[in-house]
Parts: C-alpha cells; structure tokens; sequence
C-alpha cells in the first residue's frame, strides 16, 4: 500500500525501515516493500534496505545513512510508527526538507502523527476493531469448551485498513534527478557525510538532555 503510493508519486529510490527480525509483522511489511517494487518492475537495492528493531532511535541513525548514500532514496518507508518518528527525527537533523527533498510514509497511525509537521502520511490499523474481533473470537471459544463442542481450528479474520495521505509525501518530478542543486545537497564525500551525522547526533542528543531535565 505504501509503496505502490510512493511509487505512483514517481518514486524508484524507496528506502525502507523495518522492524524486529523473525517478527509476522516485520516479514509481511517488508513482503509488501517487496511486492510494490517487483510489481512497478523496480529492482530491490539491498542498500535501501535497514533494519531498526522497531526503536525510534535505531531508525535514526539507519535514516541517517540512507541519506548519505552517493545515491540516497527520494522517499522512505517506515514500517511502524516509532521507527516513522526516528526517520522524520533524522531528516529534520540533517538538514533536509520533508517532503521537498525527501518524501516519508509509514505505518501504525496515532494522534501525534498529524500533530507532527509536516503532518505524516501513515497506514492506520482499525485498533478498536481487532480487539473487539480479538475478545469475541476468545468469547466464543471459552463458550465452546464450556459446552463440551469440539474446537473449529483457527479463524482467521482480514480487517482493512485505511490509508491516510497526508503532507509528508510529494510527487518526485524526472528532471529532479539530474537537478544540480539537489544534487549538490544530497550527494557528499565521505568525510563531510560522516561530520554531518556527528552534528546531527550532537543536536540530537542535546535535545534528549534538555527533554530529560524539564521532566
């Protein structure tokens, strides 16, 4: 869903975040990642591909690296809410401009995802609705042993969820990408890549103390 979002918006160079190895959810969100690109006929580059243990500040940093890339993606995709909230952290830091320079979409909408500005294009999952899915489907199963009825197996239930587009995604125009400036912004040698990510964990990591202290 995403990704076939971003790619409609002319995007080739989709870098992804994801979460926690081995979990259902990292392998079906990055199955989709997968699926949108072969779809689109887009090769997958292995170096888009980051994994961030579902942590805001995993997702930082690889977001950080993504954007120092000889090549960098034009749109991310992070695949649960804190990583999203890494992602538009370090871009911010960076110094670069959502969605102008870089576009940014994930999943796991909450209310601080259009609190946020620019406000975040985000899947968001009918919460209410699984639980109340998930406590009837438990009902019904404690009902059934207490009636001595023989188990029906597992039930499997599909809940859709809706796609919120909001200001955080912009249409990547072709010529862009052999726009000098942009190219001037985006693309950096090693040694002044490496002394903008030191800056930017600096004023990453000031903001942490100051948040800390007023607590």
């Amino acid at each position: 869903m995403v990704t076939d979002y971003l790619i409609r918006l002319n995007h080739s160079r989709i870098g992804v975040v994801i979460g926690k190895q081995h979990l259902w959810t990292t392998e079906q969100r990055f199955s989709g990642y997968r699926a949108g690109l072969a779809a689109a006929g887009i090769e997958p580059d292995p170096e888009l591909e980051c994994l961030a243990d579902s942590r805001a500040d995993a997702a930082y940093h690889a977001v950080q690296k993504l954007l120092v890339m000889p090549n960098p993606p034009t749109a991310i995709f992070a695949a649960n809410n804190m990583m999203l909230l890494g992602a538009i952290e370090a871009v911010n830091d960076m110094g670069f401009r959502c969605p102008e320079d870089i576009s940014i979409a994930g999943i796991d909408d909450l209310p601080w995802s259009s609190a946020i500005r620019p406000k975040l294009t985000t899947v968001s999952q009918p919460i209410d609705l699984l639980g109340a899915n998930a406590l009837e489907l438990l009902l019904e199963q404690i009902k059934r042993e207490k009636e001595g009825v023989a188990g029906v197996g597992p039930r499997i239930k599909v809940l859709e969820p809706e796609f919120l587009i909001r200001d955080s995604c912009a249409r990547l125009d072709v010529p862009r990408h052999s726009d000098k400036s942009r190219s001037k912004r985006l693309v950096r040698d090693k040694r002044r890549s490496t002394d903008h990510i030191v800056e930017a964990n600096v004023t990453r990591t000031r903001r942490l103390r100051r948040s800390a202290e007023n607590e």
